[in-house]
């Protein structure tokens, strides 16, 4: 788990002190060439954890509104790799360094997308494969210092594991490459059988282990787990609650942009009158 996502880490912070080593050897002095080369490496490191951070944003795989297990290890996981790649950066300016060709090298979405998915396996969360009979469960309290004693949520959730996507086609026939005008849904939702036939035996979707073939995902509803390559994260799968806050009234608001457009005005007609007395 989060070992697998440490050593992806670690693999990419060797090739950031690989290639801030080269670059700081190209200046002239000891001093210069470690300063130069610090900096390159801070860059790469800076960029690496905010590139993470906004592909979690973008794609909501660690959680990041309640416990927040996986996220935190991997920041521990990042600080710990940064020390010592700049640790190992310094002791490779002893005697006798000598100036090397610089690498360029950028750290792919996919190489962080699989750090990713090492630690979203620790987000913390049960996983219950649902029955016939309905069971309830307790709800959890969520304490903040914002609400210390806040109302019952509810923090649990179904998500399909395989749900196929509502489409006004079936695509294209294999063999005429005609489209096949039909819907795959009936009216109230269901699957047409002919349809799933038709995944089967004609475009043969499904693997050797049972699953869709990564091909064919576009036929799968994005939000069943199976469209997140079987992804369990909470952060993935867990639906957004909206929880209103207090707003001001209406009135209070023009009020205060009124006051501040009044502001304004009043800088810009000293502005005008010193400039027409420049003229």
């Amino acid at each position: 788990m989060a070992e697998e996502g440490e050593a992806l880490i670690d693999g990419l912070t060797t090739q950031f002190v690989n290639d801030a080593h080269a670059i700081g050897c190209n200046e002239k002095s000891k001093p210069k060439q470690v300063a130069k080369a610090d900096k390159e490496l801070d860059s790469r490191l800076r960029k690496l954890w905010n590139e993470l951070v906004k592909l979690n944003r973008d794609q909501g795989i660690l959680d990041r509104e309640y416990d927040q297990y996986a996220f935190t290890v991997l920041k521990d996981s990042y600080e710990k790799a940064r020390v010592e790649a700049r640790t190992a950066l310094n002791g490779r300016f002893g005697s006798g360094t000598k100036r090397t060709k610089p690498k360029e090298y950028a750290v792919t979405e996919e190489e962080q997308l699989a750090i990713l998915k090492c630690f979203a396996r620790l987000d913390g969360y049960d996983l219950v494969l649902r029955g016939v009979e309905t069971k309830q469960r307790e709800q959890k309290r969520v304490v903040s210092e914002d609400n210390p004693k806040p109302d019952d949520q509810t923090l649990a959730w179904v998500t399909p594991v395989r749900t196929w996507a509502r489409l006004d086609s079936w695509g294209n026939d294999p063999d005429t490459q005609q489209e096949i005008t039909k819907p795959t849904h009936d009216a109230e939702g269901n699957v047409d059988p002919a349809y799933l036939q038709f995944l089967v035996s004609r475009l043969n979707v499904f693997s050797d282990d049972g699953t869709v073939k990564e091909e064919f995902h576009d036929r799968l509803d994005p939000d069943c787990i199976e469209a997140a390559d079987l992804m369990l994260s909470a952060g993935r799968h867990k639906p957004f609650v909206f929880a209103p806050g207090d707003h001001e009234r209406p009135a209070a608001l023009i009020r205060k942009l009124d006051g501040i457009h009044s502001e304004i005005r009043a800088h810009l007609a000293g502005l005008l009158q010193r400039v027409e007395e420049r003229v």
